[in-house]
């Protein structure tokens, strides 16, 4: 593939020109020669010194993740998509700690090579180690794929560049007769009847904490036993829901009947009233999520440690047990909303002893 562009003429015209990108913006100038050698040499002069003039990578991804300057929250926002404040954060956080101070900072941005992101990546790994340079990489695939987009550059050098594998203890999951004991209220695990309600929805349906957060009165269909996921609450204010897509989830005999007797407890039972909500009628903040779980785990006598065990274990506990309850993966990936079967499947967690109890029924049912 020639790297500099290719000499042609106007109608009319006795001079060669050329066409060049710089940023979005396509140019046509003129070589001001009359033949094409002479109009390719001027090309490559011009060209090398436009290359030499141009950003730097760690130049073009200073602004990228502030709030105020990114072009990608900027065109996100403006196509009414969402873009969490504490994701933008976080991604800042992998510029700042493992791209601006790094010698790859300074390779101009078109000069940059698949190999200088492969050579970046091992010298993460080899100081913090492999999770860390997994997601400093993913941070700079999304600013130059989208730099690709935009036009800045004519190619995305991280095509090709995957995640750095790695055997990751799976997410632990919750027993039936954990859960029994969790939310039978003879054994007092949890402070307040609203905070038991927070973990019983997440244990029952399966729904995201920011989704259980600005569930109101009116997503309930008591006449259909659904509820629909409207909005999200997260840490820049209310919002729509992962992947901004409205969905649906079947209720349990349980959950059903555990709302209804919740509805008539609560002070606030408007349609627009949130569920789990303060006496004023105000929600309640997702940052005690995870805290109110801990105590939860110490309470039960569960280390959640050893097993792997963090709040959003309750969805995928939920997601083994409608499946081994013979839910097809198709419905359960809608009622969850994931966006393909393989991250539902991935929530999955079937354990030994039921599989054992699958194969040896199936033998049963063939005699």
């Amino acid at each position: 593939m020639n790297k500099y562009p290719l000499p042609w003429k106007r109608k009319n015209s006795k001079y060669f020109y050329f066409t060049y990108h710089v940023r979005n913006k396509q140019i046509a100038k003129s070589t001001g020669c009359t033949t094409k050698g002479a109009g390719a040499a001027f090309i490559v002069s011009f060209m090398d010194h436009v290359a030499a003039n141009l950003d730097t990578l760690g130049e073009y991804c200073r602004p990228y993740y502030e709030w105020e300057t990114c072009p990608l929250i900027r065109d996100r926002l403006a196509e009414n998509k969402s873009m969490g404040k504490e994701y933008v954060k976080q991604q800042r956080r992998h510029l700042e700690r493992f791209l601006f101070s790094d010698p790859i900072a300074i390779v101009k941005l078109v000069n940059l090579k698949r190999g200088h992101i492969l050579d970046w990546r091992s010298r993460i790994r080899q100081k913090h180690g492999i999770g860390p340079a997994n997601y400093a990489v993913k941070t700079l695939k999304t600013i130059l794929k989208y730099a690709c987009y935009r036009g800045d550059i004519d190619r995305d050098p991280t095509g090709g560049i995957g995640n750095i594998k790695t055997l990751a203890p799976a997410r632990g999951t919750f027993t039936r007769e954990e859960l029994d004991q969790m939310f039978n209220l003879d054994n007092n695990i949890f402070p307040q009847e609203r905070i038991r309600m927070v973990f019983l929805l997440a244990a029952e349906t399966g729904m995201r904490r920011g989704e259980i957060f600005a569930l109101q009165w009116r997503d309930i269909d008591w006449e259909k036993h659904i509820i629909t996921i409207r909005r999200a609450v997260n840490r820049s204010g209310l919002g729509l829901p992962k992947c901004n897509k409205i969905r649906f989830i079947a209720m349990s005999n349980r959950i059903e009947h555990e709302l209804i007797k919740y509805n008539q407890d609560v002070l606030t039972i408007r349609d627009k009233d949130f569920i789990i909500c303060w006496d004023d009628g105000k929600p309640l903040h997702t940052c005690n999520y995870n805290r109110w779980f801990d105590r939860i785990m110490k309470r039960m006598g569960i280390d959640k440690k050893a097993r792997n065990l963090v709040a959003h274990s309750l969805r995928h506990t939920r997601v083994t047990l409608w499946k081994q309850a013979g839910i097809p993966l198709d419905a359960i990936q809608a009622m969850v909303g994931h966006s393909d079967e393989k991250t539902t499947g991935d929530y999955t967690h079937l354990q030994p002893d039921y599989l054992v109890d699958e194969v040896r029924r199936i033998e049963e049912s063939g005699k």
